[in-house]
């Protein structure tokens, strides 16, 4: 309740809010998919060791979303 009241001050719909949550779910996926090096504590041996791996794997954690029914 309190939550619609929020959503309703704001203008926003459920189906912006999905479509928005899509966005930014496709967004990390797609920037995990490049495997940015963004973090101050890994180590230069431990990035050459990741880019010499052949063994990557993709799972698809947001195929769900596009089988979503609409009621």
């Amino acid at each position: 309740m309190t939550g619609e009241m929020i959503l309703d001050f704001f203008g926003i719909t459920i189906d912006s809010l999905r479509v928005a949550g899509r966005i930014l779910l496709f967004y990390v996926a797609f920037d995990m998919m490049l495997a940015k090096v963004s973090c101050e504590r890994v180590t230069d041996s431990e990035i050459n060791i990741s880019l010499d791996r052949s063994d990557l794997w993709i799972f698809p954690i947001a195929f769900h979303c596009s089988l979503e029914r609409e009621p």
